[in-house]
């Protein structure tokens, strides 16, 4: 089947279509309201997400999977979150947004990586087979955790954003400060840091400043605890009711 015919196919369901829909119109919204408010970077990551739209049809064709409505929805939940938690400053005025943007990754590449293992290593027909397509789940699931961390990593050093989230914290262990690997240096009850930059200029931290690492190190474990969470929920689900995971887990698409 030609490109053109699978969209006249799969454009005919209308919970698919109209969830991709609501979220094309979300984005557009989000970049005409910075459009009025001139930042410039906010107008381009709103309308950039809007591509996201096209990558269900150019991914769903090439790879030949379908995505359920559960899955397009928490993939558009996810990708509108990053906008209102970057744009909309929703991951300092709600408390664990990030994290819970983050658990929620974990679940959906984990289910997309389920769908890939079955699709390019065949059906589980077996246990066996099963047990390796979650495993893979969980492996691919962590690999994304990987690779968007290194894209964070890089946005912030190449140019100049701050995606690593900084955060204070007031007990630290060196062993830089000892200069030697044998011994560690603690220092508890950190009060206060100030750092001296520029021209004379100062800042006083109550605490010590924190820019990135745990944070970096939290996302991935959180997207890890998704992907268990996955793990655990396939095998109650393919137990005991099958229809959760045929509706989570992206399809063969027929074509």
């Amino acid at each position: 089947m030609s490109f053109k015919g699978y969209l006249k196919k799969r454009i005919k369901d209308i919970p698919f279509l109209l969830i991709l829909l609501l979220f094309s119109i979300a984005c557009i919204t989000s970049g005409i309201i910075w459009i009025v408010n001139g930042n410039v970077r906010n107008i381009i990551m709103s309308f950039c997400f809007i591509l996201i739209v096209h990558s269900f049809f150019v991914v769903e064709y090439f790879i030949k999977i379908k995505a359920g409505v559960i899955f397009t929805f928490s993939i558009c939940f996810l990708a509108f979150g990053s906008i209102l938690g970057s744009c909309f400053n929703l991951y300092t005025t709600v408390p664990f947004f990030d994290t819970i943007l983050h658990g929620l990754s974990g679940v959906i590449f984990a289910c997309l990586g389920f769908s890939l293992s079955r699709k390019f290593f065949g059906e589980e027909n077996t246990n066996k087979t099963f047990f390796g397509h979650l495993l893979f789940a969980i492996f691919f699931s962590l690999a994304i955790a990987v690779v968007w961390e290194l894209i964070e990593y890089f946005l912030t050093i190449l140019f100049g954003f701050d995606m690593m989230e900084d955060g204070i914290v007031n007990n630290i262990r060196s062993y830089y400060l000892s200069g030697s690997h044998n011994q560690v240096v603690e220092l508890n009850d950190i009060a206060k840091t100030i750092i001296y930059y520029g021209n004379g200029n100062s800042i006083e931290i109550n605490g010590y400043l924190d820019i990135g690492l745990i944070d970096t190190i939290i996302d991935m474990f959180v997207c890890f605890v998704g992907a268990i969470f996955f793990f655990i929920t396939t095998i109650l689900s393919n137990r005991f009711c099958p229809k959760i995971n045929k509706s989570l887990i992206p399809n063969s698409l027929e074509l």
